[in-house]
């Protein structure tokens, strides 16, 4: 019986993804008037110790130029925090004149949880010096399974940003996408390649979706990944960005 229950333990290690404890957001933007905003607020009655990291590609540290409150942070992979109960901090991410996009990891290190923070994250971007957009995004969801509500035409697009959302990276892997019209007709279906992090439009992974869509995309990964979905619709100065959460039941 003891080598029996063994066996299934070790099982379960080896057959099922372990389940990141790491608040995960798939798309950060910095640079090129791109400049994020993060608040953590400390739930708990202890006092919280964390980490922010924010990577890029296949679990890559950042490599590029980038600052927390001002304060020069290039090389680092991250910076830690400790906060006081039921108390809140503000941090706010900037790059370069160039525009780079990667994703962010919080992770408590201490003897405390991820579920014990409330985040608040969105990213601005600025031209001239003026404020043109501000995305707010929740925490990305995290699993293999995913359908999303999607539209194209000429003044509207859909993106989509994963990443694997754990500490640890892993071998390229394949992620089918089947799109349906409004009338839950198959329209178009493609197998594309994850290999860390990405930010594209729905129409780069499916070519021969029609110029005019609006419909679902189903989602299916051969391993569990963090997702975002993204809305661009154009305006007469410029554009709005709005994040849109993705529903990860699929019956």
């Amino acid at each position: 019986m003891k080598i029996i229950r063994a066996f299934l333990l070790i099982s379960a290690v080896l057959f099922f993804p372990t389940i990141t404890n790491a608040i995960t957001f798939a798309q950060l933007a910095l640079g090129g008037g791109y400049e994020a905003t993060l608040f953590l607020t400390n739930k708990s009655a202890f006092k919280w110790d964390g980490e922010i990291k924010i990577y890029q590609g296949n679990n890559q540290k950042w490599s590029y130029p980038w600052s927390v409150n001002g304060k020069d942070w290039s090389g680092n992979a991250g910076f830690s925090t400790t906060i006081d109960p039921k108390a809140t901090k503000k941090y706010i991410l900037r790059g370069d004149s160039t525009t780079r996009s990667g994703y962010m990891m919080i992770t408590a290190t201490g003897t405390g949880s991820s579920s014990d923070v409330a985040v608040a994250y969105f990213y601005n971007f600025y031209a001239n010096g003026s404020l043109r957009d501000s995305v707010g995004s929740p925490q990305s969801a995290w699993d293999s399974k995913f359908m999303f509500t999607a539209e194209v035409s000429s003044a509207v697009d859909t993106g989509m940003a994963w990443c694997y959302g754990s500490a640890y990276a892993v071998s390229p892997f394949s992620i089918r996408l089947t799109a349906f019209d409004e009338a839950g007709n198959t329209v178009t279906s493609e197998t594309v390649t994850f290999d860390g992090h990405a930010a594209k439009f729905i129409t780069q992974y499916l070519p021969k979706l029609p110029k005019s869509f609006t419909g679902m995309i189903l989602l299916e990964s051969q391993n569990y990944i963090s997702l975002e979905i993204l809305r661009l619709e154009l305006t007469a100065d410029g554009f709005q960005l709005t994040s849109t959460p993705p529903d990860d039941y699929v019956p």
